[in-house]
């Protein structure tokens, strides 16, 4: 498997069994979920941070018309970055919100059929080893995406692959 510039590490893709997808859906329709928060390290960064941020993630992830992108965040960072975030931005509430309002959109019983994979922006094992796992053995791979901040063991053993997005920590290992 090749791997990309600022792939961390790349699982063997015969751990995920192929599934099949929907006549109607694109061979490479991805679902992409992004945290904010988790992307840029908190909630507590300026809008340069976020826009910084963004620029290097949408760089890594290489976005095609056939990927359907959601994002998620708290209040707080969502009115600093409210300029930057397209109109269809999930706002959580309370702890973890924006990881329960994109838990809500990992359902295996919406993904499978109709993604080919999903590109995930967050490092949060406890919200997502578990749903990113039983992806996997849907036949559906997961791509973890990191920013500033960390992955917990479980989804890092969950995932097809991470990426580093910051340019600091953008490194190949395979």
């Amino acid at each position: 498997m090749k791997a990309r510039s600022n792939q961390l590490c790349s699982i063997s893709a015969s751990r995920f069994k192929p599934q099949s997808l929907l006549t109607w859906v694109p061979a490479n329709r991805r679902l992409v979920l992004i945290d904010l928060e988790n992307l840029v390290g908190g909630s507590d960064q300026e809008l340069e941070q976020v826009v910084i941020a963004l620029d290097h993630l949408k760089a890594s992830l290489e976005l095609t018309v056939n990927d359907i992108v959601v994002y998620a965040s708290g209040s707080k960072l969502f009115n600093t970055a409210i300029s930057v975030l397209p109109s269809n931005t999930l706002l959580g509430r309370g702890i973890d919100g924006a990881d329960r309002r994109l838990l809500e959109r990992l359902s295996p019983e919406d993904i499978v059929g109709r993604f080919a994979s999903v590109a995930l922006v967050s490092g949060d094992s406890a919200a997502f080893a578990r749903p990113v796992q039983r992806l996997a053995t849907a036949g559906v791979p997961t791509d973890v995406y990191l920013g500033s901040g960390f992955i917990g063991a479980d989804l890092y053993k969950a995932a097809r692959s991470v990426v580093f997005t910051a340019p600091a920590r953008a490194f190949s290992h395979v």
